[in-house]
């Protein structure tokens, strides 16, 4: 019973997904920029916006963030071209998986913080591309379906708390195919991600406590 409540359950999101990305690239197929893109791979038909990330020679490190160009393309055309700062994310997953993660921020030319929207979610700098822990030496991968975290932050946005916004996306790195990895929001206080008060030095009286913590 319970086998068969799973497949139920992910044969409708996987039919959620494709009317989501149905609906993404209906709305954005007005663009401004008709340039079509020359990639590392047939991506054929696909359905989920290609990114594209050049660093410019410059090898990616856990910190700094380095300045690089990346390109939103959908059904292969160009929507989006911006400057970022990039860099790896994680800790635990950095080390054990060979499908690294990566932190942006969305940047002017001269490597300032600007606010960007993309995929039509609410303006911000820090975003995320996270990859999927996958260990080719060792032979196993911590989600086959790469559904988990996508599921999870759609479960509780729907019952009405908080979670990431997220977009499945298909990333070429430096001219490198690297597979599908999930676009998302940061954590972080902000009125349109954590709609928490920001907490000032003074207030440290239980009267006046109206910030918050994350």
């Amino acid at each position: 019973m319970f086998k068969l409540f799973r497949y139920i359950l992910s044969a409708l999101l996987f039919t959620t997904i494709l009317i989501a990305c149905k609906d993404d690239l209906e709305d954005g197929s007005n663009n401004n920029n008709p340039d079509e893109g020359e990639f590392s791979v047939d991506i054929g038909d696909s359905e989920i916006p290609f990114i594209t990330v050049d660093t410019r020679g410059v090898s990616i490190e856990n910190e700094p963030k380095i300045i690089a160009d990346m390109t939103i393309f959908e059904k292969k055309v160009a929507t989006n071209v911006s400057t970022i700062g990039i860099e790896y994310r994680g800790s635990t997953s950095f080390r054990l998986s060979d499908k690294k993660s990566f932190g942006l921020e969305s940047w002017d030319a001269e490597g300032n913080d600007i606010k960007a929207s993309y995929f039509g979610l609410p303006e911000e700098e820090d975003w995320i591309l996270m990859g999927h822990v996958v260990n080719e030496t060792e032979g196993y991968m911590f989600d086959q379906t790469l559904m988990y975290h996508y599921l999870g932050y759609e479960i509780s946005r729907n019952i009405g708390k908080y979670a990431s916004r997220t977009k499945f996306v298909e990333l070429e790195l430096n001219g490198e195919y690297q597979g599908v990895y999930i676009f998302m929001e940061k954590l972080k206080r902000d009125d349109n991600r954590i709609d928490l008060s920001k907490l000032e030095p003074s207030e440290i009286d239980e009267e006046n406590i109206t910030g918050g913590y994350i």
